[in-house]
């Protein structure tokens, strides 16, 4: 939905002169950028929400969709700060004078993503159902 109202807000904007209630924001090139940055995250986001709903995966092949966007983080909070936006479609659109803000929101969200799933890296039990021949003895829960 957000996706669609950034694709169409010139013609939302067209509309809303016309019945003369202007909205001034969509005149704003901050909060054009500001949108296309919430555009292009929740892009990400949504694409992990569907690999999570995927029907017949182990909790291992969940844990290694949240791991590989857990990385794609790193990865996009580096590219921001060099202002490659090749993941950022919608953000490179706009041309930002500066990604330092868009950097520093992916460090915070990156942060509490961690947090989140703190308890779930890198458990015992969790790497056997994995990889079950890779495990040592002196690593088994069990023992």
């Amino acid at each position: 939905m957000l996706k669609l109202f950034f694709e169409l807000k010139e013609g939302v904007k067209i509309f809303m002169d016309i019945k003369g209630v202007p909205i001034i924001e969509l005149e704003d090139k901050k909060f054009q950028s500001d949108l296309a940055f919430l555009v292009d995250i929740t892009s990400h986001l949504n694409n992990l929400n569907l690999k999570l709903q995927s029907s017949n995966q182990l909790i291992t092949s969940l844990l290694f969709h949240i791991k590989s966007l857990q990385l794609m983080l790193h990865s996009f909070v580096t590219q921001l700060k060099r202002k490659c936006f090749k993941h950022f479609p919608k953000l490179s659109e706009q041309h930002p004078e500066s990604t330092k803000e868009y950097s520093d929101e992916y460090e915070s969200f990156l942060k509490k993503f961690e947090i989140r799933f703190e308890e779930l890296q890198d458990k015992i039990e969790l790497r056997v159902l994995k990889t079950p021949f890779d495990m040592c003895p002196e690593e088994d829960p069990d023992s």
